[in-house]
């Protein structure tokens, strides 16, 4: 019986070691997974700012690259800048039937963009049908500048000035096509709802962007990409929310931008109408 009970004492004991053993290794192991997630954690921070770092270095780098393509074609505008004089000159030889001509295509060329200008104030249009309309510009433009080309063919002077010119549009066009897929790319990601603000957007500032000088629209757009750092920076929102606002402010510049890039092309149209004043 004593052995029995010593027995049972000793199998007591053991039991309650063995118990404290495992509560001590159940207390190690809870406080490894703990210091782990703490570590996890600290690591999760440590990548999210790293992420908002890299992404403010990406946004720099996207402004400067934007403004020195914009820099690169005012300067390439201001090139082929020709006063009433100059431009009379270049036109000296061109003859007074073919100047007729040219103040008919002149105004048959205005008439036509003033068209798809009233025609992009619909707000019930698509981008689709935008960009379409936008499309349709360019080519009463290049369809413009042809037929100029040629009603003053006989001057050599003329024509060596208007393919210069050709050029300097071409290389424009390049720089504002390169504008363009950084835009998409700053989107990041966000391309579906961007779009889907965009049209909503459009509907609404449709009839009203046509009114706002340009230098109020570089205004308006420097302050949304201050929203854009800022929306980015908040810690207090979700990402979710998050996302939405970044796709609602990038839509809205990316609509302004656009128009004022729209705008610099019509500043390279060619201006006849100093060579056909008297």
């Amino acid at each position: 019986m004593i052995l029995a009970s010593s027995l049972l004492l000793s199998f007591g004991v053991y039991a309650d070691e063995e118990t404290t053993e495992d509560t001590t290794v159940q207390t190690t192991e809870q406080t490894s997974e703990k210091r782990a997630a703490k570590e996890e954690l600290k690591a999760a921070r440590a990548d999210l700012k790293g992420a908002k770092e890299e992404r403010k270095v990406e946004r720099e780098v996207f402004k400067n690259q934007q403004k020195a393509r914009k820099d690169e074609a005012k300067a390439n505008r201001e090139a082929f800048k020709k006063d009433k004089s100059e431009m009379k000159e270049i036109f000296a030889d061109v003859t007074d039937e073919n100047k007729e001509e040219l103040k008919t295509l002149r105004e048959e060329n205005k008439a036509a963009k003033n068209e798809i200008k009233e025609a992009l104030k619909n707000k019930d249009l698509t981008l689709e049908e935008r960009e379409a309309l936008q499309a349709e510009l360019k080519e009463i433009n290049e369809s413009y500048d042809g037929k100029v080309a040629e009603l003053v063919s006989g001057s050599e002077t003329a024509t060596a000035f208007l393919e210069e010119r050709k050029a300097l549009r071409e290389q424009n066009a390049a720089i504002r096509a390169e504008a363009k897929e950084a835009r998409k790319e700053y989107r990041g990601g966000r391309d579906e709802k961007v779009e889907e603000y965009k049209e909503i957007f459009f509907g609404k500032l449709a009839q009203i962007i046509p009114k706002v000088n340009n230098d109020k629209l570089a205004q308006i757009s420097e302050k949304i990409e201050a929203m854009v750092e800022n929306i980015e920076g908040n810690e207090k929102i979700t990402e979710e929310k998050k996302d939405i606002l970044l796709a609602q402010v990038i839509s809205l510049k990316e609509i302004l931008d656009e128009e004022l890039e729209n705008r610099e092309t019509e500043e390279e149209d060619l201006d006849i109408d100093s060579i056909l004043e008297d």
